[in-house]
């Protein structure tokens, strides 16, 4: 059953959402008793979704992730089983470059995109990912199912360490959930061609790895005295060792109907050390991100950076303190779990059904994102069925964030045809992957 209630048009609704401030503070310290708190700046975009819900007939209800940060919720319809459409409600800093008036006013201009003239909406947040959070709420407005639930889920703190979907899926909401669809920004190593929708079906994976190296301390002035071993040295063929690995590591082409090919990676973030003084560095700490591509676990990759390491104390590219000491690799502690890879067939029924929808209406290239999300949290942790269709855009974190007018006008005319096939086929869906 489709309705028409007086809400704004998609693009008018895309401007509104941009000029609120919704700017993640990227501020988090742990408490006394070790627990976590973590900046966020919702309020103010939640309590205008939560009228816009509201006026839609929705069941609408806030869920506490904690420290002050919280879900938005909202439930339409009623049925055994439910789809869950997720966005995400913050956005990055305003980058330099534009100034926070310009990020915050959401202005319009024509660019050449795709080989043709296109009217964008620029502003912070247009692409990533206001532009789809304001195709959910029409979308939701528009549409009551007759046969399952529909359900809406805005998270918060996406962009720093999606506590949001952490939350989520630490809850009971997703339990009768078949499939989630998200209008992030979509990602593929090859660009799709123009009009194409782009479909990811699957994220890499991000942990982070604090590497310890210890060096013996002594004075400066003697550092090839006997038993003396300089950290910051030590640590250097450590980051030269991980370049190479991750120049070994193979690539992996998820779509046989697709050349995108992904690979994972390992990279020096930050190697500290030493006091500047004339001392020999008796500590240096590296921190390396490692990108897992889909079948590579934590714990594997942790394994794999101490079997590197190792293999250096074997050809004595490394030294063993006198006293025993030896370099150590641990997680880098955070407020939420590291972000596992995913994958999904485009034979999982959910995915299935979706993807012959948008044929029907669209041509369509299947992706897989080198960066992760809170897809992360669904398709790698909670195991959900979860797809990625978002609308055109581009510069994500960066000046001038644009999305172009007639992708959104696309995209949710897409989701309404989504929302209307699931109730018109059987919805005796695997609820897992």
């Amino acid at each position: 059953m489709t309705k028409q209630p007086p809400f704004s048009d998609v693009i008018t609704l895309c401007r509104e959402l941009v000029a609120i401030d919704s700017i993640n503070p990227f501020a988090a310290y742990q408490r006394p008793d070790q627990s976590w708190h973590i900046e966020g700046q919702e309020d103010e975009i939640f309590a205008y979704c939560r009228e816009w819900l509201e006026r839609a007939d929705c069941e609408v209800t806030m869920q506490d992730c904690g420290g002050g940060r919280f879900n938005l919720l909202a439930e339409k319809g009623t049925g055994e089983v439910s789809l869950l459409l997720y966005a995400h409600v913050d956005t990055v800093e305003v980058k330099d470059g534009w100034t926070r008036e310009q990020a915050l006013s959401c202005s319009s201009a024509l660019r050449d995109v795709d080989g043709r003239t296109q009217e964008v909406l620029i502003g912070l947040g247009a692409n990533d990912m206001k532009g789809g959070l304001a195709v959910l709420l029409r979308a939701i407005a528009l549409y009551t199912p007759t046969h399952y639930k529909l359900k809406l889920a805005l998270g918060c703190d996406e962009e720093f360490w999606s506590l949001g979907s952490q939350c989520l899926i630490e809850s009971s909401f997703l339990d009768d959930v078949i499939g989630i669809i998200v209008p992030e920004v979509g990602e593929s190593t090859v660009d799709p061609a123009p009009d194409v929708s782009l479909v990811t079906l699957g994220r890499c994976g991000r942990v982070e790895f604090v590497v310890d190296v210890p060096g013996s301390g002594g004075h400066g002035a003697e550092p090839e005295a006997e038993g003396r071993v300089n950290a910051i040295t030590q640590a250097s063929r450590i980051a030269l060792a991980i370049e190479s690995f991750s120049a070994r590591l193979p690539a992996l082409q998820p779509f046989e109907e697709s050349p995108q090919k992904v690979k994972a990676s390992a990279l020096v973030t930050s190697l500290q050390g030493g006091t500047g003084t004339l001392s020999i560095p008796d500590k240096a700490t590296l921190i390396v991100n490692r990108v897992l591509n889909s079948g590579e676990t934590i714990d594997e990759a942790q394994r794999q950076l101490e079997d590197l390491i190792q293999s250096l104390y074997d050809d004595e590219s490394l030294q063993t303190l006198s006293d025993g000491r030896r370099v150590s690799v641990s997680i880098r502690e955070r407020p939420t779990p590291p972000m596992s890879p995913y994958l999904l067939s485009p034979s999982q029924p959910f995915i299935k059904e979706v993807l012959s929808v948008l044929r029907q209406h669209t041509p369509v290239e299947l992706g897989m994102g080198l960066s992760v999300a809170d897809e992360n949290r669904f398709g790698g942790q909670a195991r959900k069925p979860v797809l990625v269709l978002g609308p055109r855009g581009e510069d994500s974190h960066a000046p001038f964030e644009w999305v172009t007018k007639d992708s959104l006008i696309k995209l949710e005319a897409l989701y309404l045809h989504i929302l209307k096939h699931f109730d018109q086929i059987s919805l005796d869906l695997p609820r897992s992957i």
